[in-house]
C-alpha cells in the first residue's frame, strides 16, 4: 500500500534541495578588512659622531588593497626609554599635494623637546597605496646644533589605525667619531610590522680597516654598516660607493 505524501512534507524536502550556489549568491558578502596600517618602511643612517648620529625614520602604509580610501587616519608615536627626544625635521616624501596632510600632533614643531612625538597622516582623497607606502620621513641631524639623536639611543615606534597596530624598536648605531663602532640593533617588531625594514647607509669613515664600510667583521667594533637582529643574525654591506641598503628581514 502506498502512503500519500503531504504537501507539507514536499515543501520541507524542497527547502533542503536548494542548490548551494543559490544560497551563496543570496548571502551578504563580508570582505576581509584591508584597512591600511602604519609601519616603519625604512631606516637610514648617515654620518655622525659621539653626540649626534644622522638618522632618518621613514614611515608609510601597508594594506591588502592597492588603494587607500579618503578619511584614512594613521598615527605613529615615537618614544625613547632613554628620556626625551628632540623633535626632528618632518619631510613629506610625496611633495606638495592636497591628497593627504602630514604633521605633528599637539602643536609640536622642529626643535621642541618631548617625551613622545606623534606623527599624523590624514588621507583627504583616495590614493594609490604605492603613493603612501613610504610617505614621510623624520630626519635627525648629525649636528649637535640641530635636532639630533645620540648613538646607542633606543627608539620605539608604535602605530595605530583602523587597520590595526604595529611596532618597531631599535638601537641607533655608532658609525664614526669613536674608537669602537656599535651596530644598528633591532630589538623587536610587533603587530602588523611583519618584517624588519630595509636599512640604508651612506659610506662614512675610512674605506679600509675593520671599522670602515668595507670592514670584514660584522658586529661591535666592526664594519660600520653592521646590523644585528634578535635571532642573532648580523648583516653588513661592502661598499662600492655612495649609499647602499640591506634588504628587509623577516626573522
Amino acid at each position: 500500500m502506498t502512503t500519500p505524501v503531504s504537501r507539507r512534507t514536499v515543501a520541507k524536502g524542497a527547502a533542503w534541495a536548494v542548490p548551494a550556489s543559490v544560497i551563496a549568491a543570496s548571502a551578504p558578502a563580508y570582505a576581509a578588512s584591508s584597512a591600511p596600517v602604519g609601519v616603519v618602511c625604512r631606516l637610514f643612517f648617515g654620518s655622525g659622531g659621539v653626540n649626534a648620529q644622522r638618522t632618518a625614520l621613514h614611515l608609510g602604509l601597508k594594506s591588502d588593497s592597492k588603494t587607500v580610501p579618503a578619511g584614512t587616519v594613521v598615527k605613529w608615536t615615537v618614544t625613547s626609554p632613554s628620556g626625551t627626544l628632540r623633535v626632528p625635521q618632518l619631510n613629506n616624501s610625496g611633495g606638495s599635494t592636497d591628497a593627504w596632510t602630514i604633521g605633528y600632533e599637539g602643536g609640536l614643531s622642529k626643535g621642541d623637546t618631548a617625551s613622545s612625538i606623534t606623527v599624523v597622516l590624514t588621507v583627504n582623497k583616495e590614493v594609490k597605496l604605492s603613493d603612501v607606502a613610504c610617505v614621510t620621513t623624520m630626519l635627525w641631524s648629525d649636528s649637535t646644533s640641530d635636532p639630533n639623536v645620540r648613538p646607542k639611543t633606543q627608539i620605539y615606534v608604535n602605530s595605530s589605525s583602523k587597520g590595526g597596530t604595529a611596532g618597531l624598536s631599535f638601537l641607533v648605531p655608532t658609525r664614526q667619531g669613536t674608537r669602537n663602532t656599535t651596530p644598528t640593533t633591532f630589538l623587536e617588531k610587533r603587530g602588523e610590522q611583519s618584517t624588519y625594514p630595509p636599512v640604508r647607509y651612506s659610506a662614512v669613515g675610512g674605506k679600509t680597516g675593520n671599522q670602515g664600510p668595507r670592514g670584514p667583521v660584522c658586529g661591535p667594533g666592526g664594519n660600520n654598516t653592521s646590523t644585528l637582529y634578535p635571532d642573532g643574525v648580523c648583516k653588513k654591506l661592502s661598499f662600492r660607493g655612495g649609499e647602499e641598503e640591506l634588504p628587509s628581514y623577516s626573522a
